[in-house]
């Protein structure tokens, strides 16, 4: 196994997942069950907390205060050089879709954007709870878990918004999305191919799915075997299995023409 675990990858597709790792803890992978797989797992960068190899993105994550020993850090959907740890990831990019999608709205013509509802939802699609988020759930609603979830989410996704008059620049909006690598992404699609049509919009309801791109990189986490002596990485996906729900949006949106 050929591994000196002292870099991280120029390619964003060989570090979707980093973990930050003491050199007593990356020897004993060579010799444990299911070390191997972890070493040569193609889109995990195993990284030694000691003794590594300066970078940009090592930059970033230190200064960001995310590089610490027996971190496990998850690639963002939306900008490959970022990062969260894997606890607070779904949270930290539900935010930044938002900020993205209020970007997006500004750049098509948009007057004033409101969240409407916020739903909670079980892997299989089943609706746990739903409500606007000036909603706090309390300890009579809902397991510990989602109340927890719930309440995260929405300290993070508030935002309401209203923008100065201004003509659709869809050039930016496409420009936008690609490099937010929202391509796939129906909703602004769709509006943006309206736009280019021609066709004026006074209002439109969008459902926003906030944890459908992070999903990806979970899936692989999660398909991983973690030897038994890395506690605190097996406590910390566990933690996130536990919690390992989808949220949405309603979303209304108003157009200046």
């Amino acid at each position: 196994m050929k591994n000196n675990f002292q870099s991280i990858p120029e390619n964003p597709e060989r570090r979707r997942s980093i973990m930050i790792l003491m050199p007593d803890s990356l020897e004993q992978l060579k010799s444990q069950p299911g070390g191997s797989e972890l070493i040569l797992n193609p889109q995990v960068c195993l990284l030694d907390f000691t003794n590594h190899q300066s970078s940009d993105l090592l930059h970033k994550l230190k200064n960001s205060g995310l590089f610490n020993a027996n971190a496990v850090l998850i690639q963002s959907p939306y900008n490959p050089s970022d990062y969260a740890e894997l606890t607070d990831s779904r949270y930290k990019f539900a935010e930044a879709k938002c900020i993205h999608f209020a970007t997006l709205c500004g750049l098509l013509g948009a007057r004033k954007l409101n969240i409407e509802q916020m739903e909670l939802k079980t892997t299989d699609g089943s609706i746990k709870l739903e409500g606007n988020l000036d909603m706090k759930i309390s300890a009579k609603v809902g397991t510990e878990a989602e109340q927890r979830s719930w309440n995260l989410m929405r300290q993070k996704i508030n935002i309401q918004q209203e923008y100065a008059k201004a003509k659709p620049v869809l050039d930016q909006a496409q420009a936008y999305l690609q490099k937010h690598q929202w391509l796939s992404d129906p909703h602004m699609n769709s509006l943006i191919a309206l736009r280019q049509e021609g066709i004026s919009l006074k209002t439109h309801k969008f459902s926003l799915d906030l944890t459908t791109e992070h999903r990806k990189n979970l899936k692989i986490l999660f398909s991983l075997g973690i030897p038994q002596y890395l506690t605190s990485i097996q406590g910390c996906l566990e933690t996130v299995k536990k919690e390992n729900y989808d949220f949405s949006l309603k979303i209304h949106v108003e157009f200046w023409n």
